[in-house]
């Protein structure tokens, strides 16, 4: 039994409840109210927890000793008198999961489990990856209404792009500025869920699929326009326009008479 031979005679063994997380023990003692309010007495060793409570006379005393599966900081253990009982606090001298409370590995019918305050490291993986899974649902959900917002216009704007080139006509250079700016937020929430998504599962990012590629290459023929300085509005002026097409219409004699 892991009840100790050092019991008084005539003491009750109480039962307990026990829990855990990654740095503490919880214990709580269960006393009437005559006996929490008996002053009782703890004890807590490196590797025992003792409380002893009874009345003045002595009669109807309570008393258990817990022999423990690791040592804990015995500076540190602090106990609490509460509606359920007496509540001990035992910091574990190294963080870590328990296999069991007793030093023993035996059935102590007076032993139940704190289910409330117990932490167990499976326990603690799940609710943090269903709090991740939460939090990318929340983002994604943000993400979804944004594309949602900004896929049209741009939608509108490629077909207009793709139809003045087929009229060999250009497209209003601020329309081709705005264009690029609405890809390029689309293509971030793209790669942003992808990255995302792998992070969550622990994989690889998946490749772009066929939407995020034919918007890629939209952008990326936009990146070119823009770094040769053709979607400049003051490029785009009636008078510019006019001094191109002179200019291109010049020959070198021409040019010459004109200086």
């Amino acid at each position: 039994m892991p009840e100790t031979d050092d019991r008084r005679a005539g003491c009750r063994r109480p039962a307990y409840v026990w829990a855990q997380n990654h740095t503490h023990v919880f214990v709580t003692v269960s006393l009437s109210r005559a006996e929490r309010e008996a002053a009782p007495k703890v004890d807590c060793g490196q590797r025992q927890l003792k409380v002893h409570a009874s009345r003045e006379s002595g009669a109807d005393c309570v008393e258990i000793t817990l022999e423990l599966f690791r040592p804990i900081k015995t500076a540190r253990c602090q106990s609490q008198r509460t509606n359920r009982g007496l509540l001990l606090r035992a910091p574990k001298q190294g963080p870590g999961h328990w296999r069991r409370l007793l030093l023993r590995d035996v059935y102590d019918a007076k032993q139940s489990v704190d289910w409330s305050r117990f932490s167990h490291p499976d326990a603690t993986r799940a609710e943090k990856q269903e709090r991740r899974e939460a939090d990318f649902a929340a983002l994604d959900a943000v993400r979804m209404r944004e594309m949602a917002r900004l896929r049209p216009r741009f939608d509108a704007m490629l077909r207009d792009f793709a139809a003045a080139q087929e009229r060999s006509e250009v497209l209003d250079p601020q329309r081709q500025h705005e264009m690029l700016v609405l890809g390029e937020a689309i293509l971030k929430h793209f790669h942003e869920e992808r990255s995302e998504r792998a992070a969550l599962r622990g994989d690889a990012p998946l490749p772009a699929g066929v939407d995020e590629l034919d918007l890629e290459r939209s952008v990326l023929k936009l990146r070119e326009l823009d770094r040769k300085g053709q979607l400049d509005h003051d490029r785009n002026t009636e008078s510019w326009k006019e001094w191109r097409r002179r200019r291109a219409g010049r020959t070198p004699g021409e040019k010459r008479k004109a200086i």
